[in-house]
């Protein structure tokens, strides 16, 4: 028992691989839990949660949890004492008390890449060995999925200590008696770290259920857990993006899941306070007029790599873009040692990027890059690497080891418009512009636009070859006829999307062929504009000769 807490609290005090200012110790803060999580089937969604303008109009209400991590697993027991009672016939009192105890004891914890389930699951993990979250502890278990052999077949106590770096030199007697306690201990807890991570064929599928004291595959131990089948008097949590969550076969999926949200204004202020100390007054205020980059700062990794942004920039920053600060720590990310050897491959990284965006795609297999004719080297350059530069950033643009993904969908997006604007051919280009204004490609075509600003050409024009920068100039051309081809703006949606790009470019050529686009009277009426709507209103009408009337009947 004792190994395990101090092997558990050795994994709950280790940095982040997201993101690390300097070599100051960062303490996590509270993020917005709810426990109705918003159920999103379609993959390349669910990793984008609140991405476009409809769904960041939902951040700027995002003030507070409904439930703590202290309420977690009283709240699954309330919901599966309910769903016993709707189940079951008044007289069957132990069917009833045994299915509370298999699915109130297991809670799934949702959320988009980067918003902060693991640095969640270390917190509790701590406030647990300090009996501060659930009470006495007895035995405890930190299972980092994606550490996780699901090729051999392993006993029960096997699998459990697989990831937490803990001798197993147990005879098969020892193995059984520290069983036997498990089961019988109500003070158990479990984290299982990543459950998106693990390296099924199908989340789907049902499989045996594994004796306690037998060799079974790891698969079959993870799922039964999941469901309650196995150890149900331990408390359980496993942390999952969305979508493989709920594909997890019903038999299987936790009955109580919530949903990690990200970062409220008061959170964000405390971990600003944290990262830039006295200069956060200052960095705050420029955000506060950049109301377009502040959208995306409820997710912690966004809000880090913008605070790096503005605290590394050289000199006075009036203007702030997301496709900027991406701009920015990608040129810093590409030019640092560890990616000398990579030149010549991060067209080939964009292009993959760009053909997955097109398939809804997020997950790669490792073969998928030599197929695109990357380099192991490169990909794994970009898997789980720190960059000490600017900030000391520990930064991770790819993730995973049996599979890889992008460690936020707003990197595929990001290198996808890259691609666009840096590498693809214009004749190729020029055959795309009208998917710009499709709704899925909101943040892809708001990142083209933005490439068109001059100041992050000149960090991205160093990455691609010289023939880039003339290719990049007619782009710009192209996309200035697609705007003018538009008759003139009428609908507010339009406007709308039309006056994002404009703001994202900076470019006052963009933003005068836009505004002589706008209608003399602008009818606002209907769903409620989000700060970030007037901004790019105000950055384009400041370029019209004739006022603008705005109606808001």
């Amino acid at each position: 028992m004792l190994l395990l807490k101090q092997r558990v609290e050795v994994i709950a005090v280790e940095e982040s691989s997201l993101a690390n200012i300097a070599e100051r110790k960062i303490t996590p803060v509270n993020l917005a839990i709810v426990d109705e999580p918003q159920r999103i089937d379609i993959e390349f969604q669910a990793e984008g949660h609140f991405r476009s303008r409809k769904e960041l109009a939902n951040v700027y209400n995002i003030q507070q949890s409904n439930i703590t991590g202290e309420e977690m697993f009283g709240r699954a027991k309330e919901t599966a004492q309910q769903e016993a009672e709707r189940k079951h016939q008044k007289d069957e009192v132990k069917a009833k008390q045994d299915y509370v105890e298999k699915h109130g004891n297991v809670v799934g914890v949702v959320g988009q890449a980067g918003i902060g389930k693991t640095t969640s699951a270390k917190k509790w993990a701590m406030q647990s060995l300090r009996e501060e979250l659930f009470g006495e502890t007895s035995f405890f278990f930190y299972i980092v999925i994606r550490h996780m052999d699901f090729k051999r077949k392993m006993t029960l106590l096997e699998f459990l200590l697989s990831t937490m770096s803990i001798e197993q030199d147990y005879t098969t007697e020892q193995e059984k008696g520290i069983i036997k306690a498990i089961c019988k201990d109500p003070n158990v807890v479990m984290i299982f770290d990543g459950f998106d991570e693990a390296a099924f064929k199908s989340f789907s599928t049902q499989v045996p259920q594994p004796q306690l004291h037998s060799k079974s595959k790891a698969e079959n131990f993870l799922k039964h857990l999941a469901g309650g089948n196995l150890l149900p008097r331990a408390r359980k949590i496993f942390t999952s993006r969305p979508t493989q969550l709920y594909k997890l076969n019903p038999s299987y999926r936790p009955r109580f899941i919530v949903q990690i949200l990200g970062l409220t204004p008061t959170s964000q202020d405390e971990l600003g306070r944290q990262i830039c100390e006295d200069r956060y007054g200052d960095i705050q205020q420029n955000l506060e007029q950049n109301r377009n980059v502040l959208a995306y700062c409820y997710v912690p990794v966004n809000f880090i790599l913008t605070l790096v942004y503005l605290m590394n920039y050289d000199g006075d920053i009036q203007f702030v873009s997301l496709t900027r600060v991406l701009a920015f720590t990608c040129g810093q990310y590409l030019t640092t040692n560890h990616l000398r050897d990579q030149e010549g491959e991060l067209d080939k990284l964009a292009k993959l990027a760009y053909d997955a965006f097109l398939k809804m795609k997020i997950v790669f297999k490792l073969n998928a890059f030599a197929k695109a004719g990357i380099k192991e080297s490169t990909a794994s350059a970009f898997t789980n690497t720190s960059v000490t530069k600017h900030g000391n950033l520990k930064l991770t643009i790819l993730d995973g080891h049996k599979v890889r993904y992008f460690s936020h969908l707003i990197w595929q997006e990001f290198f996808s418009s890259f691609y666009l604007m840096m590498i693809m051919s214009l004749d190729e280009f020029e055959k795309i512009l009208k998917q710009l204004a499709d709704e899925r490609w909101e943040v892809v075509s708001k990142f083209v636009f933005g490439i068109c600003d001059s100041s992050v050409f000149l960090q991205l024009e160093p990455l691609v070859p010289e023939s880039s920068v003339e290719d990049w100039k007619q782009k710009k051309s192209l996309l200035l006829k697609f705007i003018q081809s538009k008759p003139k703006l009428s609908s507010k949606e339009e406007i709308l999307q039309v006056c994002s790009w404009a703001h994202e470019s900076n470019d006052p050529e963009i933003a005068s062929t836009v505004a002589s686009l706008l209608p003399d009277e602008l009818n606002l009426s209907g769903s409620p504009l989000i700060p970030a709507d007037y901004e790019n209103l105000s950055s384009v009408i400041q370029h019209r000769a004739k006022p603008v009337i705005l109606c808001y009947l």
